[in-house]
């Protein structure tokens, strides 16, 4: 009989030494099924968020956990009462397993690369149970003939390659997907539907005699009985790999040769992974795909430029494609331009013209033309369900929090008339304190507008962009310059939070400026953060500051690019990715690629440094361009750096490129900040790179003006 397993820890968990999570620990007695008995038949356990995988002899087992819905809105102004809901919330299991038909009934489960240190576990029923060891990977020897199957953990999450010896037979493998409500395969992709989890497979990458340079065909085959089988006419080799790695990846092109060009690129991913491209085409490009574009699609091309968005299923198929414009040049740029809650998409872009399709469908509505502009669509469908404009501005960014009102932020003057609307208990500041200033506009969760600031005094603010947090504070980011004979703190609206990291000083060219609203409007906090030079200066090599929040912990992470040779610098300690000054003698506060490196820093909830660091790989150049959480406890950072010198952090069994292109992905552990994959993509003078993923499940996108 078939039953759930889950982590019973009721006292303590103790470790001797900080390991990283989703690892695969070994079981001395630890794990127990659902009534608390000990089931000696699993060896090895692997954790990752809401999933947890079994590892038996004939089977693995995978328990998806779906706790129970809380509307957090309810909760807002007690914290306690929040933490005392979640705590004893309802979870649902849900089971699948992975049955290997025919496999030997003598197989061995092993563990490989034993991480340091042991974890003690201290549980109620049981004595304690100590010196447990946890490995990077777990291999079944001789599951099949001259067949092992090896799991660890990847970029992309938990997967399994199978390695075949020379005599072995690729048809003894058969594996069964029991527990599951349907088996698929479409379009080369194996589809596993359960109660609450989709997952899916392609049609691996495979290779020969351990190089993946030297790829051989094999293919997927679903018989009546649900049992899966792999064939291969590849012959004469020492060793085949089943490789699934490089899930999709594609050109996106017009359809017909063309000089088009996609620029100014956002990616998005949405809760459910489905995929979306938005950037900024040019005349070239009218006849790029349209595909079913719910009514939002311009005829008559402009002479200049048009918006683009194209929305890909969580199988990569092209869903719905859409120009977006009027009948002269209409622009996107931004920090974060593209956003989803529930089935509405969200996007703004800095310019809309006349003859653009405006629709009133509720809340802030305006259809001054070539104004930055705010658009709605259904996610779904790709129906367009609002367009209004916000008055003029620049580079505006959009979030969304989690009851559903809309922050967009951007810079603008006085005499660009965005929507001013004081707040009662807020900040708000009618006009800008001299040059470009910060802007912010808010709405309620029925997109009415409740509030509309500037923030800034005589200097120039510009390139911000904002996120909420979960009790609906706003944090901004954005670059800031300093009026010698006019600036001063006060008027520059420099506040200090106590606890947290405070700077008034103005260090160099351009400083980074972080601050945050309370969820009411009030300011509570506007700090410069910068060195001697140039920091987050989107004029000149690279992009906009970034700013994350840790979903979980809150903590705040920020990034950007920089010629300034005294940052500060701090060691928050464990394995964290850790860098000082680079030593090139390039970096000299030029404005060339050379001249830059990368930065980023860690901050509690409450604000305070905990650690900082230069980021580079080469010698000669290195930009951050875009950032993003995904699945499994992970961090992604997109950027570029010269490959003439670059050194990759490679990741067993993953996708692993030293040369070949600027364009690099690096992986970090979102809680050590432990660098643990950096590769190439293969892109070479790639623009604008852009990632983006997903906090609950392991799917990562990232894509480039190539």
């Amino acid at each position: 009989m078939n039953r759930f397993y889950a982590y019973l820890l009721t006292t303590s968990v103790l470790f001797s030494f900080v390991s990283n999570y989703s690892q695969f620990v070994e079981n001395k007695g630890q794990v127990l099924d659902m009534s608390e008995n000990y089931v000696p038949q699993v060896e090895y356990f692997y954790g990752c968020e809401n999933t947890a995988v079994f590892f038996e002899h004939d089977k693995v087992v995978y328990t998806f956990i779906t706790p129970e819905a809380i509307d957090e809105s309810l909760y807002a102004s007690n914290v306690s009462a929040l933490d005392s809901v979640k705590k004893h919330r309802m979870a649902t299991y849900t089971r699948m397993d992975m049955l290997f038909h025919g496999s030997n009934s003598n197989v061995e489960i092993v563990g490989q690369e034993r991480e340091a240190g042991d974890i003690h576990y201290y549980l109620n029923k049981r004595n304690g149970i100590r010196d447990v060891g946890s490995f990077q990977n777990v291999v079944y020897k001789d599951l099949y003939e001259g067949i092992d199957v090896k799991f660890y953990q990847h970029s992309s999450g938990l997967k399994y390659d199978f390695i075949l010896s020379s005599n072995a037979n690729i048809e003894d493998i058969q594996l069964e997907f029991q527990g599951a409500e349907s088996v698929t395969l479409e379009d080369g992709t194996l589809k596993i539907s359960t109660k609450y989890r989709d997952l899916e497979e392609s049609i691996p990458l495979s290779f020969i005699d351990g190089d993946q340079g030297n790829e051989v065909e094999v293919s997927y085959s679903l018989d009546d009985d649900g049992i899966l089988r792999f064939s291969t006419e590849a012959q004469g080799y020492e060793s085949l790999t089943i490789d699934p790695v490089l899930e999709w990846a594609t050109y996106y092109n017009a359809t017909a040769a063309t000089t088009a060009a996609l620029d100014y690129v956002s990616s998005h991913l949405d809760a459910s992974g489905n995929y979306f491209v938005y950037g900024q085409v040019y005349s070239a490009a009218n006849n790029y795909p349209v595909v079913n574009p719910g009514g939002a699609y311009t005829s008559v091309y402009s002479s200049s430029s048009d918006l683009y968005i194209a929305k890909f299923n969580a199988s990569r198929a092209l869903v719905w494609a859409t120009y977006l414009g009027g009948s002269s040049g209409d622009n996107t740029y931004g920090s974060e331009q593209i956003t989803s809650y529930g089935n509405t998409l969200h996007v703004v872009g800095e310019r809309i013209s006349a003859g653009a399709p405006f629709t009133n469908g509720g809340g802030y509505y305006n259809t001054t033309t070539n104004k930055v502009f705010w658009a709605r669509f259904n996610l779904t469908t790709g129906a367009i369900q609002h367009l209004t404009t916000l008055g003029g501005g620049y580079d505006p960014s959009i979030a969304v929090g989690s009851s559903g009102q809309v922050a967009i932020i951007m810079d603008a003057y006085d005499f660009s008339s965005p929507p001013i609307m004081a707040r009662g208990g807020a900040y708000n500041q009618a006009a800008n304190g001299g040059f470009k200033d910060m802007y912010l506009f808010l709405t309620n969760t029925s997109y009415a507008q409740v509030w509309g600031t500037f923030l800034g005094g005589p200097a120039s603010q510009e390139n911000f962009m904002c996120r909420f947090d979960n009790s609906d504070n706003i944090f901004f980011i954005g670059e800031s310059s300093w009026s010698t004979t006019n600036s001063t703190v006060a008027n520059e609206h420099i506040t200090t939070l106590a606890g947290a990291y405070n700077d008034n000083s103005h260090n160099g060219g351009t400083d980074v400026l972080l601050g945050k609203f309370t969820s009411g409007g009030a300011l509570v906090w506007n700090t410069f953060y910068g060195g001697d030079v140039s920091d987050a200066r989107q004029g000149q090599q690279g992009g906009y500051a970034k700013l994350l929040i840790d979903p979980t912990t809150q903590e705040l992470l920020m990034f950007w690019n920089t010629t300034s040779s005294n940052l500060p610098t701090m060691n928050g300690g464990g394995g964290a990715y850790y860098k000082t000054v680079p030593t090139h003698t390039s970096f000299n506060g030029g404005s060339s690629f050379s001249s830059y490196a990368a930065y980023y820093a860690r901050f509690t909830s409450a604000g305070a440094l905990s650690h900082a660091s230069y980021y580079y790989n080469t010698t000669n150049g290195d930009l951050i361009h875009d950032v993003t959480f995904g699945g499994c406890n992970k961090l992604y950072i997109i950027g570029r750096s010269d490959p003439s010198t670059f050194s990759p952090i490679t990741l067993s069994g993953g996708f692993n490129l030293s040369t070949g292109g600027q364009v690099n992905l690096m992986q970090m552990d979102r809680s050590t900040l432990d660098g643990e994959w950096l590769s190439q993509l293969s892109i070479d003078n790639g623009y604008g790179p852009t990632v983006d993923g997903r906090t609950d499940n392991p799917r990562v996108y990232a894509a480039s003006e190539g």
